[in-house]
């Protein structure tokens, strides 16, 4: 069932993204995200009365991490791929997102004093040598388009 979820996931991610590029060369950023975080509210409000979940009531230290997650992953992280997708294509921008995990492995060994898995060395050492390829050939391309237009 989550490799299903996880393979559900990344179309919509996808779809997300390729849409994202087309409506933020038209509209600004803050309204884009204005619309997109809206659209989530509504979303998640509907799965959680969906599941019969509780909205309330929380402690408070449980509040303190709910304005920390909209505050740092999502309005300066999340907000800022919305921000880029203006200017870099998705593609670009898809290879970033998956600095996300390695991020946060090495942010829950520092903060958390998690241990680091050899498995997740592994997996971001992948990462960051696929990462590493992909923008020298995105370079490449580049130049080679712009030598093309001088000619």
């Amino acid at each position: 069932m989550g490799d299903i979820l996880s393979l559900i996931a990344c179309a919509l991610v996808t779809g997300y993204l390729l849409f994202g590029q087309n409506v933020r060369k038209r509209i600004s950023s803050i309204t884009y995200t204005f619309v997109v975080y809206a659209i989530s509210s509504v979303a998640l409000f509907f799965y959680v009365i969906f599941k019969g979940e509780a909205l309330a009531p929380y402690p408070a230290s449980d509040w303190i991490y709910f304005v920390l997650l909209a505050i740092f992953p999502t309005l300066l992280g999340h907000s800022l791929f919305n921000w880029s997708l203006k200017w870099l294509s998705t593609s670009t921008l898809s290879m970033g997102i998956l600095l996300e995990p390695v991020g946060a492995t090495i942010l829950a060994y520092f903060i958390l004093d998690e241990p680091i898995l050899w498995t997740q060395v592994l997996g971001g050492t992948i990462i960051l040598g696929g990462l590493m390829m992909f923008l020298k050939d995105e370079k490449k391309s580049k130049e080679h388009k712009e030598a093309q237009v001088s000619v």
